[in-house]
């Protein structure tokens, strides 16, 4: 990286973090006062830097609930200032125990369908089926390759059970 760049970044107050290099050379700078990361990276003669800086809102009921109040709002005049803008939501960020066991007792109240998962016994059974067909299958053809031109009723009778055969 030139050092023109690192002089300039440095300047601004950012600390180097690290480097990465994985088919590119990455530098990784962060900014303790204002909590913004860089990533810098040199290809060629051009130089990329993606920068990204978090924020987090709370909003707080009288009862200690937290609730969002208007999010489309906050979407809208998020979209007018910024060019690019990516929103996670943490449900449990900052918040105490009290109103997570509110919110795991709720949902783990509401039950939902599961599909039982098939134990060891029941696997070892579907695969020594699926064994067992294709023995069959693989007896069927062999049989149907030396009757391959018969147009009797043993190979028409053949040439159905391969077909049922390779239909499971």
């Amino acid at each position: 990286m030139p050092n023109a760049v690192d002089d300039i970044i440095n300047q601004r107050g950012f600390k180097l973090i690290g480097n990465l290099t994985y088919n590119l050379q990455l530098q990784l700078w962060w900014h303790p006062k204002h909590c913004i990361q860089i990533i810098i990276a040199q290809i060629d003669d051009k130089i990329l830097i993606k920068g990204s800086k978090s924020y987090y809102l709370r909003s707080m009921s009288q009862e200690s609930q937290t609730w969002a109040r208007d999010i489309p709002g906050l979407h809208d005049y998020l979209l007018s200032h910024f060019p690019e803008c990516h929103i996670a939501l943490a449900h449990f960020r900052d918040i105490n125990k009290t109103i997570i066991g509110n919110h795991l007792r709720s949902t783990l109240n509401h039950t939902t369908p599961s599909t039982q998962l098939p134990d060891l016994q029941e696997i070892r059974q579907l695969q020594t089926q699926q064994e067992d067909y294709l023995n069959q299958r693989q007896r069927l053809n062999t049989l149907s390759g030396v009757l391959n031109n018969a147009n009797d009723t043993l190979g028409s009778y053949l040439k159905q059970k391969s077909g049922n055969c390779q239909a499971k």
